[in-house]
């Protein structure tokens, strides 16, 4: 069995509540693990902060951030606690496909080289993802490498000796779905060896709605509000991921141009 950690806010129980509806409608049996509260952090997880610094590749590193980033080395760790090869790390608002179970019953599908192994699909039809065209088929998907960056940390399997190499880092100065899966600003990434499941079998959205604004539906926030960016700001960071993108763009050219690559969008499971 692939244990499962699913990360929660303790002053967010209606999303535990809604969470655990569907794991056990799915048949999963999660391990909870409490989130950090970036509103209200402990004297420890004031001392943990320490390890990240307030700017990064990405720009300002905000104190939001650094409360996920905790939550998920919190559950990175608790895995790390046990003997079990794999682990699967979820935050509490995705939606789950009907056979997540089945692919949690077993570690033979995992490729014997897999550091990461993302089960995820971020909901912006948007984004192109490059994945390797050689593929291994398993339960009527796909699991290919991943060739390029994939945004979101909400569903991934990792494996003992990267959640090792991952919990031991010096600092940690960007998001966690950018220290996993973004190649042009995260040199843990560059040296791992990560994987895609498609169709994907986690997608966020799935999450209780608070009615504020005249009646307007808004997804309950997990973490402490933040004062939003200024223009500058927001324009500083997107010149910063610009310049990083292109950095990468002649590497992810020559793998499309060889054909051993190929760039597509990522789906969902249909029972989704």
């Amino acid at each position: 069995m692939i244990p499962t950690y699913v990360i929660n806010l303790k002053r967010q129980p209606e999303r535990r509540a809604l969470m655990a509806k569907l794991l056990a409608d799915r048949g999963i049996e999660p391990i909870w693990v409490d989130a950090v509260d970036a509103s209200n952090p402990t004297e420890q997880e004031l001392s943990q902060i320490k390890r990240m610094p307030n700017w990064g590749p990405w720009g300002e590193f905000r104190g939001y951030i650094k409360g996920v980033n905790l939550s998920h080395l919190r559950a990175i760790q608790a895995f790390l606690d046990t003997t079990h090869p794999y682990g699967l790390i979820m935050e509490d608002d995705v939606h789950i496909s009907s056979d997540m179970a089945n692919w949690l019953a077993s570690t033979d599908w995992i490729p014997h080289d897999a550091d990461l192994v993302k089960v995820e699909r971020w909901r912006d039809d948007r984004l192109y993802v490059m994945r390797s065209r050689a593929a291994s088929p398993y339960r009527n998907r796909l699991i290919r490498r991943l060739e390029s960056r994939h945004v979101g940390g909400a569903g991934y399997i990792l494996s003992r000796g990267f959640a090792n190499r991952l919990i031991n880092q010096k600092e940690f100065d960007l998001a966690i779905d950018h220290l996993l899966f973004n190649p042009a600003v995260s040199e843990l990434c560059r040296g791992a060896k990560i994987y895609q499941v498609e169709p994907a079998l986690v997608q966020q959205g799935n999450e209780p709605l608070a009615l504020q604004n005249n009646g307007k539906a808004r997804p309950v926030s997990t973490m402490s509000p933040q004062s939003p960016m200024s223009r500058a700001q927001r324009w500083h960071q997107a010149w910063i991921r610009g310049v990083a993108e292109l950095w990468m763009l002649p590497v992810f050219i020559f793998r499309l141009a060889s054909m051993k690559a190929t760039l597509g969008r990522i789906p969902m499971a249909r029972d989704q």
